[in-house]
């Protein structure tokens, strides 16, 4: 469960915000400054395709701003190219087919130097068939990413917030669909970090929490769309551990498990049915069947349970009306044997 939280969490940072401009050297572009000449540049990537590139429509976006012994220094305007879109698995760069030139595009970036870094806030700027517009604003100290780098879409809608502390990648703090929160991230009093998702509705779906690593640790907890608590799982490095429950959409309590370090069923397990009557108690060793304890109906009468002790022995399982659903045999904790007695 962890690895798909994770693969999620990457896979929304690569979609939805690509990488940033000069985040690999691998691409041979130039810029000078103040005097911009943007001549035709070899483009090469990792997977030996190349295309000659004309830049020479660009030539007339010419870097402003003023230099302080030989540093850049105050407000700049600067016109860097937008290789983001070079790093994409589906452009046709990466294609291992089709053979088509790429177009980069100018982005316009606005910012403060001190001598010669850049700090406070810098506005990135694409430009629209109509006009420039801002698509991102990004906070920088000591000439370094530092604090939120905020994406916007053509009409002003926020498409999601980053976070980076000297100039690393820290975390998703916000994502957006068509205005709307879906994700939220923050750093709760226990210093864990908790991911939060939302439906469409804004209504809370899930929330995760981190600590000290990319592996779950703490809780998970889902929610139904009434609000009510569907799940509560305790986690560590990733594994579920201890006490765990899920529960109807009314609040009453479905299941209580017990889990080891290894992420498997260990100790007590209890099922109810929706009208809080404990449907089953068994026990549970390193993941296998060990004891079954007590069945019961909806209405409170016992049932037969089965004769499973010390891992060997059977399990009997019911439908809501009281009737055998099936049998089934473990010896030593593993299963041997199923009987069915209703589809």
């Amino acid at each position: 469960m962890n690895k798909l939280t994770l693969l999620i969490i990457i896979l929304i940072n690569s979609v939805v915000y690509g990488q940033g401009i000069f985040d690999s050297d691998t691409i041979n572009v130039t810029i000078t400054s103040p005097d911009t000449v943007i001549n035709s540049h070899l483009y090469l990537n990792d997977n030996s395709y190349y295309s000659l590139v004309d830049l020479s429509n660009y030539e007339i976006y010419k870097d402003s701003g003023a230099y302080s012994n030989g540093l850049k220094e105050g407000t700049w305007i600067e016109y860097p190219i937008d290789t983001s879109r070079l790093y994409f698995d589906n452009n046709i760069r990466n294609h291992p087919v089709k053979k088509e030139i790429y177009k980069p595009e100018l982005v316009k970036i606005v910012g403060n130097y001190s001598e010669g870094k850049k700090y406070g806030e810098w506005y990135e700027y694409e430009k629209s068939p109509i006009s420039w517009y801002i698509s991102r604003i990004t906070e920088y100290k000591n000439n370094m990413k530092d604090g939120n780098e905020t994406s916007f879409a053509m009409f002003g809608d926020t498409i999601g917030v980053k976070l980076y502390k000297q100039g690393k990648w820290v975390r998703v703090v916000k994502v957006f669909d068509n205005g709307k929160l879906i994700i939220r991230s923050y750093v709760n009093i226990k210093n864990f970090l908790v991911y939060e998702n939302y439906n469409s509705k804004g209504f809370l779906e899930k929330e995760t929490t981190f600590y000290d690593s990319l592996e779950i640790n703490g809780y998970e907890k889902e929610y139904y769309k009434n609000g009510n608590l569907k799940s509560e799982f305790e986690f560590l490095n990733g594994y579920s551990n201890g006490i765990s429950k899920t529960y109807y959409d009314n609040n009453v309590i479905e299941t209580i498990t017990t889990f080891n370090d290894s992420g498997e069923f260990d100790g007590e397990f209890i099922s109810y049915y929706n009208n809080g009557q404990i449907a089953t108690k068994r026990i549970y060793k390193n993941g296998s069947p060990y004891k079954i304890i007590s069945q019961f109906s909806k209405d409170g009468n016992p049932l037969e349970k089965g004769d499973l002790d010390k891992g060997t022995g059977s399990i009997r399982y019911y439908n809501e009306k009281n009737k055998l659903r099936k049998i089934i045999y473990y010896k030593n904790g593993i299963e041997i044997k199923v009987i069915e007695y209703e589809k």
